[in-house]
């Protein structure tokens, strides 16, 4: 009695950067026999159990070799002619169409040969494929970090004019001298005045000293405002431009844009910032001491000549 012969299908497929899980799938009985087809038979193949013959069928294709490979003879029959060595099939394709693939003869050494050869590729695949994106996001943050640079130079640039052209405390100054220059002429009014004017006059003075007062507080207001508003803005764009070029270094790219003049400028406007701080802070405290001063010369005055 002639010994049955049994075929074995090993699907080879050739995916890049993820290879599929092989599978050995038995597909009919008979000698040579398979499902739908004719078969001539032929000799064992070398490594195979007895009363089996093996047959690698390669191909491309990522996602339908991949289902194909885990379908054979699991959900459906597999049609094709064997003849001289070699396999074809009729294999269904995604689309419910037919396209015909090709198997050798061939043995379970070829198998570990080609899966090794796959596996390999595969790893130097997946390498490439991890290098290029490595590369596109270090590309994608330094194109980021370009763009942040050019935008915070700009802003620096814009910050460090406004600073410049803030006259705040200049015109608060301005204020407490003319308020003061009032009360030095409400002081020579009473001086020619009559005592019955006189002491009403001093009160004036006074008066005239305590809105220099208030305009001595607003000047610390319009300080502290100008700490917290344009001033700082000049050191977050400043610590903002540093940290981009520190970005930039460390992803090992240039600057596109030039910082240093933008740099130069904000720290002139701090310094200058500086300067108008304490010159008007100085200012204000003279001409708050003068006119209060001034306010008790009036008041000595009406009481040394009317009291």
């Amino acid at each position: 009695m002639r010994m049955a012969r049994r075929t074995r299908l090993i699907y080879v497929a050739a995916v890049t950067a993820a290879l599929a899980v092989p599978a050995l799938v038995a597909c009919g009985s008979g000698q040579g026999h398979i499902t739908g087809g004719t078969s001539t038979g032929s000799s064992p193949s070398a490594g195979a159990e007895p009363g089996v013959d093996i047959y690698m069928c390669s191909g491309s294709g990522q996602d339908t070799l991949l289902d194909i490979t885990l379908s054979i003879g699991l959900s459906q029959p597999l049609y094709g002619t064997l003849s001289g060595g070699q396999l074809t099939l009729n294999v269904p394709q995604s689309d419910g169409s037919f396209q015909a693939g090709t198997c050798n003869h061939s043995s379970l050494s070829d198998w570990n040969s080609t899966v090794a050869a796959l596996d390999s590729q595969a790893s130097s695949d997946n390498q490439t494929a991890n290098q290029q994106a490595a590369q596109a996001q270090h590309d994608q943050q330094v194109s980021q970090a370009q763009q942040a640079l050019s935008s915070n130079v700009s802003s620096l640039q814009s910050d460090s004019n406004t600073l410049n052209n803030d006259n705040s405390l200049a015109s608060d100054v301005k204020s407490m001298e003319q308020d003061y220059a009032t009360g030095q002429s409400d002081y020579r009014t009473e001086q020619s005045d009559s005592c019955d004017s006189m002491g009403g006059d001093a009160d004036t003075v006074g008066g005239d000293a305590d809105t220099v007062g208030g305009d001595l507080d607003s000047l610390d207001g319009d300080i502290q405002t100008l700490q917290s508003g344009d001033i700082q803005s000049v050191k977050n764009d400043l610590a903002s431009v540093a940290n981009g070029l520190n970005t930039l270094k460390g992803l090992g790219a240039p600057p596109g844009t030039d910082s240093s003049s933008a740099v130069a400028a904000g720290n002139q406007a701090l310094a200058n910032a500086a300067n108008a701080i304490s010159w008007a802070q100085g200012q204000g405290k003279i001409i708050d001491g003068e006119a209060q001063q001034l306010a008790t010369t009036a008041q000595n005055y009406a009481n040394s000549h009317c009291g």
